[in-house]
């Protein structure tokens, strides 16, 4: 199996990124999903040109301020607080042009930064926002639609408690149906923080997931969980309101830098790629292991 261990919410803040990256330099971290909106967005632009190893994906929660000034994105915009509207995505009646606008500015800011525009992201087209922003996609080649993804849809309630059932793939196209590339859900890599229980947290263990494999990893060509590594700091504890969700940053890095998870990956002979690699068939991460004398090398 080819394995992409993904960290969501690069450039959320510095202190975020400082964590993510020990994640990547010191752990199995194969792709980063950036925010491009955030108060650490330009510190992880400029930092990702040290890992061209590693991919990028554009990761679109448009949780801070627009790139633009306010006046020309009126209806993306909060006017009591300045930021985006809350659920922006899923809204219908923003203003596509404005949309576009907003999305090409942080599309040329990370090319200004960062030397090029993110490789991926993850895109539906269930509103008009994400429709503007597809748009966007083709036209700075972002790739998209690439995985079959599995989304949280159906409330299920069982002995072991309250869940989601794993329903409603969106994606691949046509065109990439073939590589296979596997996302599940968060249903079992989360449920212990989705049940948001203290006692049920501290049975939270990525590397567990791995090993017991719940959703059928190994029964794809490449398989794709993203984690959330990552040091935490008082903006993303009052923007990100959810104490317990934060608290699994810290346990991701040890997680992902652990000689466990780097065991598991050895036994199951499994190959660390990125997104780029399982897209287009090149070894980028492969090659760097090998450059760096990793046993994790395939």
């Amino acid at each position: 199996m080819k394995l992409v261990v993904r960290a969501d919410d690069f450039g959320f803040t510095k202190v975020l990124n400082d964590g993510l990256l020990k994640a990547v330099e010191n752990g199995v971290v194969t792709t980063i999903d950036i925010m491009l909106d955030t108060p650490g967005f330009e510190d992880a632009a400029e930092r990702m040109k040290n890992y061209p190893w590693v991919s990028t994906g554009w990761h679109t929660h448009f949780y801070w301020k627009p790139t633009l000034p306010a006046e020309e994105v009126p209806t993306l915009i909060d006017p009591e607080t300045g930021r985006f509207r809350q659920g922006l995505t899923r809204l219908d009646d923003v203003d596509y042009d404005e949309v576009v606008k907003e999305c090409r500015a942080e599309v040329e800011k990370c090319i200004r930064i960062m030397g090029k525009a993110p490789d991926t992201t993850d895109l539906n087209d269930t509103s008009l926002f994400e429709k503007a922003r597809k748009q966007v996609c083709d036209e700075y080649g972002i790739i998209y639609h690439f995985a079959a993804k599995y989304m949280k849809t159906d409330h299920i309630v069982s002995d072991k408690g309250a869940g989601m059932k794993n329903t409603n793939v969106i994606g691949p196209s046509e065109k990439y149906k073939d590589l296979d590339i596997y996302f599940p859900s968060d249903i079992h890599s989360l449920k212990y923080v989705h049940q948001d229980s203290a006692a049920e947290f501290t049975k939270y263990d990525p590397v567990q997931y791995y090993i017991d494999d719940p959703d059928n990893m190994k029964a794809h060509k490449v398989a794709v969980m993203p984690w959330h590594p990552g040091y935490t700091d008082e903006f993303i504890f009052r923007i990100y309101d959810n104490p317990l969700f934060n608290s699994i940053r810290s346990r991701d890095i040890e997680a992902l830098c652990s000689d466990r998870m780097k065991k598991w990956i050895r036994d199951n002979k499994v190959e660390l790629v990125n997104y780029r690699d399982a897209i287009f068939g090149t070894r980028e991460y492969q090659n760097h292991l090998k450059a760096t004398g990793s046993d994790l090398a395939v």
